[in-house]
């Protein structure tokens, strides 16, 4: 039924996961309906839905390889930027808790899924290996709308979360940096911040 099926969206682990929507109206429907047991029926979702989450990234990996190994080599063709893209995989994995995962694949998981680790990335590219590699970058993954970095010097490990409205127009960033959504750091009359490391 319609109940169902909105009761088994709310449990979804994420919105854009159509599977997990269906597996949580299964579930839903079989726990508290067939069984009457509401418990174990939040217990089942609450404990598939990670799993599902997993197998769909995996799916997007893959399906996405056409666009990410390209991706990869343009973000680590020139040495430098290759050693900052690096810290930057590391430092969103230590965020994410995804030590376990190799740097490609969270590389590849990020591209797909975070907007504003593609600005980062594009970033990155632009400054290190110039306008072209950044536009053939930008074919493959564009970039946050809502993001605007303007920061020519920015450190190993910058975190940024959400980016929705987020305006970077720092002088210089530090080496692991968080910068969170609706942020603007500008600046005054030629005057732009200096950020240290770790803020």
């Amino acid at each position: 039924s319609m109940n169902t099926f909105i009761i088994g969206s709310l449990f979804s682990f994420q919105g854009t996961l159509k599977a997990s929507t269906f597996v949580g109206a299964f579930l839903f429907y079989n726990n508290y309906f067939v069984d009457k047991d509401f418990n174990a029926c939040y217990t089942g979702i609450k404990e598939y839905l990670p799993k599902v989450d997993n197998e769909m990234k995996k799916l997007s990996f893959f399906l996405n390889l056409f666009r990410i190994l390209p991706a990869y080599l343009i973000a680590n063709f020139n040495r430098k930027t290759s050693e900052l893209v690096k810290s930057d995989i590391r430092f969103w994995k230590e965020i994410l808790n995804w030590q376990d995962k190799s740097d490609l694949y969270v590389f590849g998981i990020l591209l797909c899924q975070k907007k504003e680790f593609r600005s980062l990335i594009r970033k990155r590219i632009h400054i290190g290996g110039g306008s072209i590699p950044s536009f053939l970058f930008r074919v493959l993954f564009k970039p946050m709308d809502t993001l605007y970095i303007n920061t020519e010097h920015i450190g190993s490990g910058l975190y940024i979360q959400h980016g929705f409205a987020t305006i970077i127009a720092a002088e210089s960033i530090g080496d692991n940096c968080w910068i969170n959504q609706q942020v603007t750091i500008g600046y005054e009359q030629n005057r732009r911040p200096v950020i240290g490391n770790h803020v």
